[in-house]
């Protein structure tokens, strides 16, 4: 028989608008990772000996697997299988389906649906009895369902929050052997997974800077964090949930550091800007105080440079002009902004260093090819605040 867990009950609001107002951000990493946080996850824990699979059937817009313990294959729907060894960490930029399991040719023994429910597969007494994981319902018995039939001789259990629509994060676990490495044996396999909201403008150019599988191989940092978040999964504390979500976050920050910092990756615009002294705090300049009335003089001044040779500098090291820099940003920060409940054209326009409402919509349609207000009325408004 298998042992279902079920997650908190109330699970925090991830997709944030603090950043909406009133941030002084000095980081672009920090910026474009904004509208992008772990959020209750998914914890699909299916112990069974070989063959196993864990197939996503809804993945999130972004999501990190990392192979805790053991080895596994990550196998897309479309593209080569990719083997992930024991520390091994990838982000995945994909809304295709795909596959986690001990060996490529392994059938999924369980179904991740989205964020909303896994399905067991692995026995035909078992193929229809579902787990809600919205932390309301776990297994197919309500919210004080206990249990649920295990696939073949193993166990699983699971707890998650949200609806799938939103790329909330989720996880699972899976152990067995046989992986790429030859596995660990004895059914000791781990691997976490999760998948992140994403929400706004802001990480749209971290976003695209991701291919639809990357994966970074183990490196000490990585390691230290790897060993706390197996620890924690391991043992059912309280307020886990709340510990494994700021684990995962953390450990995308540290995944995107160690990948963007390859020579043969391309960071998003300004990333490796940053490193140089001047143009890097120019650039945290402009995050901290977009609305400043800045032009190239005063931007050539912060980085103690003549006009001509700060534009030539910060255009090789950027990809774009200065101002061409500032504008975008500007309007990546409205197009956020406009969303958020009660806001006005005029104050989101004050609020990016536009005079008036007319300018800043002239500006916004040039850049992003639609109206503020038909922007706003496009997609649904961000929360207010965020509920910890």
């Amino acid at each position: 028989m298998a042992s279902v867990n079920r997650g908190p009950l109330v699970r925090p609001m991830v997709e944030t608008a603090d950043y909406l107002c009133d941030r002084a951000t000095v980081d672009l990493l920090d910026d474009y990772l904004a509208g992008v946080r772990a959020h209750g996850a998914v914890f699909c824990n299916a112990v069974s000996t070989p063959p196993w699979g864990l197939r996503f059937t809804e993945p999130a817009p972004l999501a990190l697997g990392a192979m805790l313990r053991g080895d596994a294959w990550l196998v897309p729907d479309e593209g080569a299988a990719v083997p992930l060894r024991q520390g091994d960490v990838a982000l995945i930029r994909t809304r295709l389906p795909y596959t986690v399991a001990d060996r490529p040719e392994s059938a999924p023994r369980v179904l991740v649906d989205g964020a909303d429910r896994c399905v067991l597969t692995g026995d035909p007494a078992d193929s229809g009895r579902n787990w809600r994981v919205t932390g309301r319902t776990v297994g197919d018995g309500g919210p004080g369902a206990g249990s649920a039939s295990g696939a073949g001789s193993g166990s699983a259990s699971g707890s998650a929050s949200g609806g799938a629509e939103d790329g909330l994060a989720s996880g699972a676990s899976a152990s067995g052997s046989g992986g790429p490495g030859g596995g660990s044996g004895g059914g000791s396999d781990l691997l976490i997974t999760a998948g992140y909201r994403v929400g706004g403008e802001l990480c749209a150019p971290l976003l695209d800077a991701l291919p639809a599988i990357a994966v970074v191989r183990p490196e000490p940092g990585l390691a230290s964090l790897l060993d706390l978040i197996a620890a924690e999964v391991e043992h059912d504390e309280p307020g886990q949930q709340v510990v494994l979500d700021r684990f995962l976050d953390l450990l995308l920050v540290r995944v995107l550091r160690s990948w963007f910092a390859r020579s043969d990756t391309t960071p998003p615009t300004g990333y490796r800007a940053l490193a140089d002294p001047d143009i890097g705090h120019v650039l945290r300049r402009l995050h901290e105080d977009p609305a400043r009335p800045w032009t190239v003089a005063s931007l050539a001044d912060e980085a103690g440079m003549s006009r001509t040779v700060f534009a030539r500098r910060f255009s090789a090291l950027v990809g774009k002009p200065p101002l061409t820099y500032l504008t975008d940003w500007r309007m990546t920060l409205a197009a956020d902004r406009l969303r958020a409940p009660g806001a006005t054209i005029t104050a989101v326009a004050r609020g990016v260093g536009y005079a008036d409402g007319f300018a800043f919509s002239a500006a916004f349609k040039r850049v992003r090819g639609i109206s503020p207000s038909a922007h706003r009325a496009s997609g649904r408004e961000l929360p207010a605040t965020r509920a910890l």
